[in-house]
């Protein structure tokens, strides 16, 4: 084996090579450096948001959530986004409020009240159907309309009287010769239309 000295060339690529492999080492050191620190980071983060996720308020039962919606149960809704998700010491579901609360309630029904069952006819407003009262009017004054007159027993629905058949609220304005007890007439705009509707039977409930 030859105990020549290195050329300076050589000595200088030597040095070169050195260089760069502590020059990948040191990137690959910081990579794994990075990328632990990262992994870290969202670690802590995460259960910092696991923490934060859900709360209970024993006062109230809200449940409140970061960034998302809050409510109580039993279907009532509403809506708050909380900045922070503390509870008031106060006892209130919400101490900052990011965007304002919605709350939405249910429409509820108008009360009703069971009639009973009635037979339903129809009439328009011809002289086959009213005769010499063809005139349009009903026996209150008002014009008949389609889809709101009634002919009915006034001792049984008085005049006035909102009552639903059949899902369709209706008002008792009218009443008819052969109309009595439990018996109304629907009111339609053609004759054709009121023998379309031929005879039926619907229990009828007053509205209000």
């Amino acid at each position: 084996m030859s105990n020549r000295p290195k050329s300076p060339v050589r000595i200088r690529r030597d040095r070169i090579v050195r260089i760069i492999e502590a020059v990948i080492i040191i990137i690959l050191v910081g990579t794994v450096t990075l990328a632990w620190s990262l992994a870290v980071c969202g670690w802590i983060d995460g259960a910092q948001a696991a923490k934060d996720m859900t709360r209970v308020d024993a006062n109230s039962r809200f449940v409140i959530q970061r960034g998302m919606s809050i409510g109580q149960p039993k279907g009532r809704h509403m809506a708050a986004y909380l900045s922070d998700g503390e509870l008031n010491p106060a006892g209130s579901a919400v101490q900052t409020v990011q965007t304002e609360a919605t709350v939405t309630k249910a429409a509820t029904a108008p009360a009703t009240t069971s009639l009973g069952w009635f037979k339903l006819t129809a009439y328009c407003a011809c002289e086959k159907c009213c005769g010499e009262y063809a005139n349009g009017y009903t026996a209150t004054g008002t014009l008949a309309t389609e889809g709101r007159t009634i002919a009915v027993d006034p001792s049984v629905i008085p005049y006035g009287t909102q009552v639903s058949i059949n899902g369709h609220i209706y008002t008792a304005e009218d009443c008819g010769g052969g109309i009595k007890q439990n018996r109304i007439d629907i009111f339609f705009g053609s004759h054709q239309e009121a023998l379309n509707f031929g005879v039926g039977e619907a229990e009828v409930f007053v509205v209000g």
